[in-house]
């Protein structure tokens, strides 16, 4: 909660010098939480990729962080 308070402040502070709409600060707010905790979760959870042996020399299957990354950069 208090990471979350912290973003919401640094996002304010940013838009005192613009206007920005409350959908735009809340969108803002949720995509630095979200490159955050992805962030995190890759760091905690890089060794942990299972392999799964397939009809290449080796097929990764993908983590949920992994999902959730490609989903952020689409």
């Amino acid at each position: 909660e208090s990471e979350l308070k912290l973003r919401l402040e640094m996002v304010a502070c940013d838009g005192n010098c613009a206007s920005l709409r409350p959908s735009e600060v809340a969108l803002a707010l949720l995509c630095s939480y979200v490159e955050s905790a992805l962030t995190r979760y890759k760091a905690n959870n890089e060794a942990n990729v299972t392999a799964v042996p397939g009809t290449s020399a080796m097929e990764v299957e993908p983590t949920p962080a992994d999902q959730l990354s490609r989903l952020a950069e689409f």
